[in-house]
């Protein structure tokens, strides 16, 4: 799913809002999994801030940025706070 951003193209806006209702899905549905899945590769992290331009995608990137701690297992907490920072940088 990821790989859709992959891509230095401009991205479709319908497409992207698709994929910005996928992803809710499936963070309502698998939500540990697919924010470890993330925040475990933050290149892919890299492909939001890539296509922040488009609304669908920031939203996202909103959402995976805001994630709140205990989505995740103990003691990761500090990984993931690191990860939120580097990226708010980048954005920035």
């Amino acid at each position: 799913m990821i790989s859709f951003l992959d891509t230095d193209e401009e991205l479709n806006p319908v497409l992207c809002g698709y994929f910005c209702k996928l992803f809710q899905v499936l963070t309502g549905n698998k939500t540990k999994e697919v924010y470890t899945y993330i925040y475990n590769n933050p290149q892919s992290l890299d492909l939001f801030v890539k296509h922040i331009y488009n609304k669908s995608v920031s939203e996202v990137l909103i959402r995976l940025l805001n994630v709140s701690d205990n989505v995740f297992e103990e003691g990761n907490g500090e990984g993931v706070d690191s990860i939120r920072q580097s990226f708010t940088f980048k954005i920035v």
